[in-house]
């Protein structure tokens, strides 16, 4: 600390150890520029040279007046300057920021605007996050969080945890992600370091922007950091704040903001900063480029244009905001960002009122320079409707028209909506006669019928008797499939027999449950067709479905043997073409998972009298393989709807993998 009078923004709880944002310590400088006075010498380079594509979008959270944890002073100070300094001179949209200043940044709502984020910002689009306020760190467990308004300082559970951070900024589509943290924090979130050439001339700057890039900006290692600083600012977003303001190069990037603040920072105080790419976030050499925009300050607007932008203002008249975000009628699950769009608005000093209004209940009123979150305490059906307001120096505030009032349906979480409709939305593959069945219009098999069983059991435990209601989303097996859970709110959960892969959970974004199924993959022959020979492959041509773990098994057996080849098979009906292949000699061996497996030979039998033979890969055959596992596939924000699926897989009542042999012959061989 500067002073025993200088509040920090340190731990709240007795944990082992407080720790800054990188808790490493030294920091590190990235590339070579020389350093005059707090301003970098770069090379003359041509604004415009570097095509900048998408837009500039950030969230920008301040917290100074916390509930229970010691309270802050230049938090939000701090954060609001950032903010103002983005949109006057780096070109950033009021309309594309969202702010959460004390009673607003509750955990709900910083990870819902996170949340919104990772779905609104676009592929070519950069996204600038700033947090202000108490960090804390737990060195013994390893874990880092973000302290939210609301949080008790004697429940952590409460706390947003660098985690959950990273699988946010990973989740995003944005180009670039960069974030700034000034407080205690974990040095978990960051990567590896890496050196730069010194910025010789705009292709430096154009290599770094066309590269994908996750940067972090922290303000100290293990050590408090220092609320207090200059001017009513920390240290660290004083020193920041003048850096962006006082900048004069067309582009900056994070490595030269670095560059100049940490020696400055270093020299006053005793904060150690760093800033790296982010740990695990998908960072691929880039970097996040600021683009110098520089527009009139107000102050200097001639006096004939600000009259005539007042006479503007007092001409507004007519409906001129859309409501976007959420669409009517429609039902939502939290979280949610309030949007709509205007129309040749006058944008001088423009703020929004926003209308809320639940069942029974009087309107909430919000007044925001940009969209809304929704506010906590919400629930429900829910009206509402926004009005632009213009308030101009010395005159009283001007208030445009209502927009048309729109309904939509709120639920905190899916859990909430489950049990409030009890209806449970499913996205499924092409039903298989196993795990799911459709007859009509109804859905049936394995993984449905043990839902529905888990869904009735959550809703007995709130004390609803009423059964179940499922309804489904079909998609081919594949992209489109895995795909479900992002792009289309209305589904709940995928069932389709998914085996439990962290690749597949990286690449889609989602967490599975506990397994509702575990079983070996099964080779199928002819009964005079041996499977292995001597822990090898003895089949020539073994046919298996395409972008499954059936195919990713066989190409590891086929690499060891000399003589075989993979057979893959997609599209509608390919377990069945494959054995029909398989009983027609075009292939020797079908590899599939050993409840299909079980089924198809058994109607092969009993229509036929087609005799085929399983043979179990498992340790004994195949040093080192693992049973296949199975399970239901949520998103990442629905923890607390996995948390009660697992809760009701592990009672002691679930028959497992018993129920097979009710339904398959020969499952208990």
């Amino acid at each position: 600390m500067r002073s025993r009078h200088a509040r920090g923004r340190g731990g709240v709880i007795g944990m082992a150890v407080l720790v800054g944002l990188i808790g490493l310590p030294g920091w590190i400088g990235v590339g070579s520029a020389q350093v005059t006075r707090g301003v970098m010498e770069l090379p003359d380079i041509a604004p415009g040279s570097v095509p900048i594509a998408g837009q500039y979008w950030a969230l920008i959270i301040g917290i100074d007046k916390y509930e229970h944890a010691p309270k802050l002073e230049t938090a939000v100070n701090d954060a609001r300057g950032v903010s103002n300094v983005l949109q006057e001179r780096y070109g950033f949209r009021p309309d594309h920021i969202t702010e959460l200043f004390d009673e607003q940044a509750t955990r709900n709502n910083i990870e819902t605007a996170l949340y919104t984020l990772a779905h609104n910002v676009g592929k070519d689009d950069s996204l600038f996050i700033y947090y202000a306020g108490h960090g804390q760190y737990d060195e013994e467990e390893q874990l880092g969080w973000w302290v939210p308004v609301e949080a008790q300082p004697t429940a952590p559970g409460m706390f947003i945890t660098n985690a959950s951070i990273r699988d946010y900024i990973n989740s995003m589509k944005a180009r670039h992600v960069y974030l700034v943290a000034d407080s205690c924090f974990s040095g978990t979130l960051f990567g590896g370091t890496r050196s730069l050439l010194p910025p010789l001339n705009d292709q430096f700057f154009n290599r770094l922007y066309t590269h994908p890039s996750r940067w972090g900006l922290t303000s100290g290692g293990k050590e408090p950091v220092a609320d207090q600083g200059k001017n009513g600012h920390s240290f660290f977003a004083y020193l920041l704040l003048n850096l962006l303001k006082e900048n004069t190069n067309p582009y900056l990037v994070p490595s030269h903001i670095f560059d100049q603040l940490a020696p400055l920072l270093a020299n006053n105080s005793s904060q150690t900063p760093r800033s790296e790419p982010l740990k695990g976030t998908g960072d691929e050499g880039g970097q996040f480029v600021f683009q110098l925009v520089q527009p009139v300050a107000p102050s200097f607007i001639k006096e004939q244009d600000r009259h005539k932008k007042e006479s503007d203002i007092a001409k507004t008249s007519g409906t001129m905001v859309h409501l976007e975000r959420p669409s009517s009628d429609s039902s939502v699950v939290g979280p949610l960002l309030l949007s709509w769009t205007t129309e040749e608005l006058a944008q001088d000093n423009l703020l929004f009122e926003v209308s809320l209004t639940e069942e029974n209940k009087p309107a909430r009123h919000q007044v925001t320079a940009r969209n809304s979150i929704v506010p906590q305490g919400i629930k429900g059906k829910v009206q509402w409707k926004v009005r632009p307001i213009w308030q101009i120096a010395g005159q009283p505030e001007k208030y445009g028209e209502w927009t048309p009032e729109q309904s939509f349906t709120y639920y905190h979480s899916r859990l909430d909506r489950i049990i409030d409709t009890k209806t449970i939305h499913v996205g499924i593959a092409e039903p298989d006669d196993f795990f799911v069945k459709q007859e009509g219009g109804e859905l049936s098999g394995y993984e449905i019928e043990l839902l529905r069983e888990l869904i009735t059991k959550i809703l007995i435990a709130k004390g609803i008797t009423t059964k179940p209601i499922i309804t489904y989303t079909r998609r081919i097996w594949g992209e489109e499939f895995f795909q479900l859970l992002e792009r289309n709110g209305d589904v709940d959960l995928l069932a389709s027999g998914i085996s439990i892969t962290p690749d597949r959970e990286k690449a889609y974004g989602f967490l599975f449950t506990n397994p509702t199924l575990v079983f070996p993959q099964a080779l199928i022959t002819k009964p005079e067709d041996k499977a292995f020979s001597n822990g090898a492959l003895a089949l020539s041509r073994v046919g298996v479905v395409e972008k499954t773990t059936n195919e990713d098994l066989a190409r590891k057996l086929v690499a060891a043997s000399s003589k075989s080849v993979v057979v893959p098979y997609k599209g509608s009906g390919a377990y069945d073409r494959i054995l029909a292949d398989l009983v027609t000699e075009k292939i020797d061996g079908a590899l599939i998972d050993k409840p299909y497996a079980l089924k198809k030979v058994a109607v092969l039998k009993r229509e036929n009298g087609q005799d085929l033979t399983l043979t179990d890969i498992t340790a004994k055959i195949v040093p080192g393989i693992q049973l296949e596992k199975m399970g239901f596939a949520v998103r990442k924000s629905d923890r607390a709807f996995l948390q009660e699926l697992n809760l009701q897989l592990t009672g002691p009542d679930i028959p497992g993998d018993g129920v097979l042999s009710k339904l398959i012959p020969g499952w208990s061989q």
